[in-house]
């Protein structure tokens, strides 16, 4: 395991977790399950637990993939949840609270829906240039102050 890639050990951590939570009916809580992972792989973990076999156990997750917010073949819009951040405060919430009259029925495309902001949720581009003016500030580089 020595030379095995990031996702072959992330995969060879969370299988005896995965097994055991199906089988003992457990909650399993992970957080950035899509991160090394193949999308492959992450879609047949998720699926695991998200099927008719599956009676009690339960998975708790955060993904930054948006591909998994597939109401049509993944989850049902009470099962995808939202976290938004900004300078007031951290606010949780459901896509089921999306009404038709906002644009979310069952046949909309939630992914492009995410894509252009409607649903909120996204990380703001200015946090980067921050970032570095921040930086730069502490090496004593220029900043953008006229």
């Amino acid at each position: 395991m020595l030379f095995d890639s990031t996702g072959t050990k992330k995969i060879a951590a969370l299988a005896g977790y995965v097994i055991e939570g199906l089988e003992q009916g457990r909650i399993l809580v992970i957080d950035e399950l899509d991160s090394s992972i193949h999308f492959k792989l992450t879609r047949a973990i998720v699926a695991m637990f998200n099927n008719e076999l599956n009676v009690n156990a339960q998975m708790i997750f955060t993904v930054h993939d948006i591909n998994l917010m597939d109401c049509k073949k993944m989850f049902r819009k009470e099962q995808i949840w939202f976290v938004h951040k900004d300078k007031e405060g951290v606010y949780v919430y459901s896509l089921a609270d999306f009404t038709a009259q906002q644009g979310v029925r069952d046949t909309t495309d939630i992914m492009e829906k995410y894509r252009k902001g409607a649903l909120g949720a996204l990380p703001d581009p200015d946090l980067i240039n921050s970032l570095l003016n921040i930086k730069g500030n502490e090496k004593g580089g220029v900043t953008d102050d006229k």
